[in-house]
């Protein structure tokens, strides 16, 4: 499988894909074969999976790229690390490494059973937002054992830094007519990731710019406050705003100086289990819309609805949503959000939206603010896409 990179000196393939992305075809005529590619992305919170079509021409260039034929999480506990005493560092429990790799392990076998997609077509990676545990190796080979073919081969594990994942996953959720102009916003499980393109020009050339601190994600902020609750003496919901501003607004607008886009760019995607719940929580009507305008207006209600009462689920109007169908997805989702989230991770996840909010100065007017829905598959289908191009000849 050939390297990704965030090189300015784009390869041919790399090329190819940006003009599937951006909407480029190939004439008809030149149409000769279709293939199947599978998509299986490690993350703290679970394990992705998607399946891609993709039309060639005779020369082997990508024609089209479907819609995800199937896209399914399952849901895991590889976020939840314990303490390597004789290293001293992080490490995966076994049993979350046994229940990731078996969830890889089926998606791998329904990709090939149900999709026909050839093994060879199918890729596993690592997030950039897995904890930086100790016996990363034991999750390799364990997810090579769960993907051993009668051949005796399994898939190589493969990890993606930070750079890269924010690159994909702006190419997969961003249309191409925002990519000058957007900024994009990742808040995983355990990390939060932003960046945004800056376009070429008759003196520049385009380059990615990323945020370089690490912040946390909804998941690690939650161990962050509730780590820090017997020392302050606070509960999570006085700890978690206390916390905010050092953690996320200062770092933020200190890469202000640096990255003076991410608070002078009209557009804001967001994206990430947070937002999801934010919405489905706030706007459950939306649950048909692949992106979704929010307000600091939606932020605020949602951060008001948790800590009116912490403890308790904050539970959406569904009654006023008058189609049925879309009610009954509403409440599909809604019950989603529940099973995924604790009260705790949806208080800390709220905070991490209210840091960003003030460093980027989503307040202001002119700002637009996305949700978008299909974001947490956007790198993996992204990275998908570009693998599926075959090497130049």
């Amino acid at each position: 499988m050939r390297r990704h990179s965030i090189a300015l000196n784009f390869p041919g393939p790399f090329l190819l894909a940006l003009g599937v992305l951006a909407g480029w075809s190939a004439p008809a005529a030149a149409q000769s074969q279709t293939s199947r590619h599978g998509g299986i992305e490690i993350g703290s919170k679970g394990v992705k999976a998607t399946v891609l079509e993709v039309s060639l021409d005779k020369q082997g260039r990508p024609l089209k790229v479907g819609k995800p034929r199937f896209n399914k999480t399952a849901n895991t506990t590889l976020a939840v690390v314990e303490k390597d005493q004789r290293a001293n560092k992080d490490k995966f429990k076994e049993a979350a490494i046994k229940e990731t790799a078996e969830e890889v392990g089926k998606f791998f076998k329904l990709m090939q059973d149900n999709f026909k997609v050839p093994p060879e077509n199918i890729y596993v990676i690592g997030s950039s937002g897995l904890p930086a545990a100790a016996n990363k190796q034991d999750l390799v080979k364990a997810v090579e054992e769960a993907t051993r073919d009668s051949t005796g081969h399994g898939k190589k594990l493969l990890f993606i830094d930070q750079n890269e994942e924010v690159r994909l996953s702006i190419m997969g959720v961003l249309p191409a007519k925002d990519l000058g102009n957007s900024v994009f916003v990742d808040v995983g499980s355990g990390s939060t990731k932003c960046g945004y393109f800056e376009q070429e020009t008759s003196t520049s050339v385009q380059r990615l710019s990323i945020v370089r601190t690490k912040l946390e994600g909804t998941v690690s902020y939650t161990r962050r406050v509730t780590g820090s609750m017997k020392e302050a003496g606070k509960d999570f919901a006085r700890q978690a705003d206390a916390l905010r501003e050092a953690r996320f607004t200062e770092p933020l607008r200190e890469e202000l100086e640096r990255r003076p886009g991410l608070a002078n760019r009209n557009s804001v995607f967001l994206s990430g289990g947070i937002v999801w719940a934010l919405v489905t929580v706030v706007k459950p009507e939306t649950i048909k819309d692949q992106l979704v305008r929010i307000t600091i207006a939606d932020i605020e209600k949602f951060h008001q609805r948790l800590t009116k009462d912490p403890n308790v689920f904050p539970e959406p109007d569904l009654a006023a949503i008058t189609d049925t169908k879309t009610r009954e997805e509403a409440a599909k989702d809604v019950q989603r959000v529940r099973d995924t989230f604790t009260t705790e991770n949806l208080l800390a996840g709220a905070e991490v939206l209210r840091g960003i909010a003030r460093a980027f100065r989503l307040e202001q007017q002119q700002k637009t603010i996305y949700f978008a829905r299909n974001g947490y598959i956007a790198w993996i289908y992204a990275f998908v896409k570009e693998s599926a191009v075959p090497p130049s000849r």
